[in-house]
């Protein structure tokens, strides 16, 4: 990869957000941190609603775990 010898992912790991075919089908397959979409989005709008009614404040943190898929453009995966 490149003029520098550099070799992905020997010299260089990948982790891309959000899951796609690309991702898996890839000639080195891209590991990738899967976010819950429908979770996110269903927890956006409660917490819009809450705002509007009083009940959180805007700006609070809210964390949404997601999943972290290794392929092997982390090289870790084999």
């Amino acid at each position: 990869m490149g003029k520098e010898g550099m070799k992905f992912p020997r010299d260089l790991s990948l982790i891309c957000l959000g899951d796609s075919y690309m991702a898996k089908t890839y000639k080195t397959p891209i590991s990738v941190y899967a976010e819950p979409r429908y979770e996110m989005g269903k927890q956006a709008l409660q917490t819009i609603e809450n705002i509007i009614s009083g009940q959180t404040l805007p700006g609070e943190q809210i964390k949404i775990e997601g999943d972290l898929i290794i392929r092997k453009s982390c090289g870790l995966a084999k």
